[in-house]
């Protein structure tokens, strides 16, 4: 019965759905993790792609002083009690005039756990756009553009990515329609797919306090994990349970976003899909502290596991299709809405040696 609730887990996180987040099977070191408030420890940010019929990109003209008369893609940050949609529709009404519909989450970019934003592929449902004549604190102006003829100047080349990468997805959809879950969080946490596959079986990993579970981390506040990015607090509950020394441990992307935003819990969960394997070739045995959900004998279990996971493991193997993570031009810790310029390097594939100011990106995984 444990393994079968699992794989009705399994199958709500693998869908999109999400599940509550009940507890944390792994917590920084000497920090008792504390509530986050957004304006206090943390800042999310909000950023629309919407495309028209005709291939065009909504813009908008900053209206800021320290950027004032550039153009750049409907963003803001979060206000407290928003949820992440409500936050995204107030931003492109404020700065476009025009009233919107999320159609799905592009990507997630982060600098730590302290700065995220969410990009959204979305779509105008009415309004009307804003003029030269309507311009305030919030824009300018708005218009439509041609991807291959933009205004300038650009607040920032950031931009050009993340049109290419709804361009991308309205031609191709790489991943299903994802949208936040409105489910409640008091931290900003990652709760783990994380597997490691043998020839005929795929492992994952499973939280055996209580009942069964996927385990969950909760990121820090620290500077050691702040310069590393989240991806630390993934590593650091591996570490708890599993010797890395010989393995490599790899982000694929997120299924899933939960956030609420009511009655001051500000936190997030990210679902995140992770593998482990061996940094050299050799036999495949299943590293210490994972669990078989196909093991000889649970029948029934093997083929709940089987039904949770066919919509997503059937459509390609997961360790020859995904592609590698992109990462967005060069970037540094700011305040505001978007990103400034630096020289120093980009992010190299391995997070825990990235760069303490850079902004690494999470995608969901091709499917």
């Amino acid at each position: 019965m444990a393994l079968e609730g699992l794989a009705g887990e399994l199958a709500a996180v693998l869908e999109g759905r999400g599940l509550r987040v009940q507890s944390c099977d792994s917590e920084p070191t000497g920090e008792p993790p504390a509530p986050v408030r957004l304006r206090r420890n943390v800042c999310y940010v909000v950023l629309a792609v919407c495309l028209n019929e005709q291939d065009e990109v909504l813009l908008i003209q900053e209206a800021k002083r320290e950027c004032h008369g550039s153009w750049y893609l409907p963003a803001g940050r979060m206000e407290p009690g928003e949820t992440i949609v409500e936050a995204l529709q107030r931003e492109v009404k404020e700065e476009a005039g025009l009233h919107c519909e999320p159609l799905t989450l592009l990507s997630v970019e982060e600098r730590g756990p302290s700065w995220i934003r969410f990009v959204f592929l979305a779509r105008p449902t009415g309004g009307v756009l804003k003029t030269s004549k309507e311009a305030d604190a919030e824009s300018l102006q708005a218009g439509w553009y041609p991807r291959t003829s933009l205004p300038t100047p650009l607040r920032a080349h950031d931009i050009l990515h993340l049109m290419e990468l709804a361009a991308q997805y309205c031609k191709q959809a790489r991943h299903p329609l994802v949208l936040p879950q409105e489910l409640p969080c008091s931290l900003v946490c990652q709760r783990l797919v994380a597997t490691f596959t043998s020839v005929q079986t795929v492992w994952v990993l499973v939280g055996t306090v209580g009942t069964p579970h996927l385990p969950i981390t909760a990121c820090g506040f620290n500077p050691m994990e702040q310069r590393g990015g989240i991806k630390m607090a993934v590593l650091r509950l591996l570490q708890e349970c599993l010797t890395l020394h010989h393995l490599a441990v790899e982000t694929k992307g997120l299924l899933g976003l939960q956030h609420l935003g009511k009655d001051h819990t500000d936190g997030i969960c990210l679902n995140v899909l992770v593998t482990v394997a061996f940094r050299n070739p050799g036999p495949y045995i299943a590293p210490k502290g994972t669990v078989p959900l196909t093991k000889q004998g649970v029948q029934s279990s093997r083929q709940c596991f089987r039904r949770a996971m066919r919509t997503f493991w059937t459509r390609d193997s997961i360790f020859s299709s995904f592609p590698t993570l992109p990462h967005p031009p060069h970037l540094r810790a700011g305040r505001g809405d978007g990103p400034q310029k630096r020289s120093s390097s980009l992010v190299p594939p391995t997070v825990a040696q990235a760069s303490p100011d850079s902004r690494r990106t999470l995608q969901w995984p091709a499917s």
